[in-house]
């Protein structure tokens, strides 16, 4: 059984207690839980949050930026051909790496079926 929490850094206090003692209980049991969450300064939360990670069941990854090539793919997929490298630079320089940012930011040109930019012809 899988049990996926998304977004968990918004989740109050209780509700994550309730799953940190759950996943204390069965630890041996056939489950797999899933949490994702993002760094918060919620007092209340955080110590739940650390608790999950901390159990020694637990395992934690941790998803670095996206390097210029990971943009380079995700920028060609949005447009259905490879981008100019300057635009690709660009575009990892405004999203951080950060995927989810980064599909933002060329989702709507995209569909407007913007071109991409082009770099300028030697004269």
């Amino acid at each position: 059984m899988l049990v996926a929490i998304d977004d968990a850094h918004w989740a109050d206090a209780e509700s994550l207690r309730v799953l940190a003692d759950a996943a204390e209980d069965l630890q041996r049991a056939p489950l797999a839980i899933v949490v994702t969450t993002r760094p918060t300064a919620d007092l209340a939360v955080q110590p739940m949050l650390s608790r999950l990670a901390t159990l020694s069941s637990a395992g934690l990854l941790h998803l670095a930026p996206l390097t210029e090539a990971g943009v380079t793919t995700v920028v060609r997929q949005a447009f259905g051909k490879p981008p100019d490298p300057s635009f690709a630079r660009a575009c990892a320089q405004a999203s951080g790496g950060n995927v989810f940012y980064l599909r933002e930011l060329v989702r709507p040109m995209a569909a407007a079926g913007l071109p991409r930019p082009r770099r300028p012809s030697p004269s």
